[in-house]
């Protein structure tokens, strides 16, 4: 908490905001020792001038390698306490990134996103242009800069980012999931909007209606949006999505389900050695089941679903990204492959690469 503060301008805190700052770490000291949860409250406005916290977002954006996981995972946690403790302003600065992969980025999108959401004041929360030329394209195109009230300033012509498109949208829970996902802010690809993917996104939107059950223990308090972001790109002939959402993760939503007593998943966990890689494991034993905790016949295949599509072409691939656990398979490759990071992403991200034809 005390790094977060650390990272100011130059200008010395005025008397009153170092109280302010001493009371607030004072209070979530005091909560520790009660054993409580921090729950960190919306910005609020406030007057005068505005001093501005800078956080650097990392050169790589990305969360399938460690290395880069981390850094990525250490910045959204500093922009999260920054954003909704409130007190103070926020610039990302993005003069230094210059990679992104769709997981790793659509993470980031859904985390700003969901802070400007949740705050008062969303001019408090603001972005440079990145210095590298085809990085600002790909922010432009995806709508990051607009989102964080940056005009336009050059034209996006490069191939590898006037391609993708931004989507994202609130799942009711009335609502049958393909439904509710013709609802959205954004744009997606051809070949989804004419309905020849919907069956996949449908599927996949399964998921994400018991994602938000319960707080996602970030420390921010529960969030009752059930909000979904997603990316799709139609390019040489193959279709790229990935959908996120910032929910308490597969891993947590696995024993909700009511088709499958807790002893039958346990069992299943140990035939498949989740001990060792529980996040992991827990991912593959989802994909098993095929089960929602509605008990419904039409709910809760997203994941299968989505796999048995990839293993069904020839160059297909997906990845399975929630919480510390990964899962992964290839239309090329005998075997999944699964893996598990040391810190968690707060969410499920899943991304599939399928030809069109």
């Amino acid at each position: 908490m005390k790094k977060i503060f650390c990272r100011r301008s130059r200008r010395s805190h005025t008397a009153a905001k170092r109280r302010w700052l001493r009371e607030l770490l004072g209070r979530q000291r005091r909560c520790r020792k009660r054993g409580g949860r921090l729950s960190y409250v919306s910005v609020t406005r406030r007057r005068g001038p505005v001093d501005y916290i800078r956080l650097r977002a990392p050169t790589e954006i990305d969360i399938g390698r460690a290395d880069r996981r981390e850094y990525l995972l250490r910045f959204l946690r500093d922009l999260r306490l920054a954003a909704l403790n409130g007190g103070s302003g926020i610039t990302i600065d993005f003069r230094f990134t210059q990679k992104a992969w769709p997981a790793g980025m659509l993470l980031l999108v859904a985390e700003i996103d969901r802070a400007l959401r949740m705050m008062i004041d969303r001019r408090l929360l603001r972005c440079n242009y990145p210095a590298d030329p085809l990085m600002e394209q790909v922010f432009q195109q995806i709508g990051l800069l607009t989102l964080l009230g940056l005009p336009q300033r050059c034209d996006v012509v490069d191939e590898m980012a006037k391609h993708w498109r931004y989507a994202t949208g609130v799942v009711m829970e009335s609502a049958l999931a393909g439904q509710s996902l013709e609802r959205y802010d954004g744009k997606i690809a051809e070949p989804i909007r004419s309905g020849l993917y919907a069956g996949m996104i449908e599927a996949m939107a399964n998921t994400i209606h018991h994602a938000y059950a319960e707080a996602r223990n970030d420390g921010v308090r529960l969030y009752r949006e059930r909000r979904w972001w997603m990316f799709s790109q139609e390019k040489d002939g193959r279709l790229s999505i990935a959908i996120c959402d910032l929910g308490i993760g597969i891993p947590r939503s696995l024993p909700t389900t009511k088709t499958f007593s807790p002893e039958s998943i346990v069992e299943m966990l140990k035939s498949i050695g989740g001990w060792d890689k529980p996040d992991a494991s827990a991912i593959r034993a989802a994909v098993r089941l095929g089960q929602s905790s509605t008990n419904q016949a039409n709910r809760g295949k997203g994941l299968s679903e989505v796999l048995d599509a990839v293993s069904n072409t020839k160059d297909g691939s997906a990845a399975i990204f929630s919480n510390r656990g990964f899962y992964g398979v290839a239309a090329d490759r005998a075997e999944p492959v699964d893996r598990e990071y040391p810190e968690s992403i707060y969410g499920t991200v899943v991304e599939w690469h399928v030809p069109l034809s």
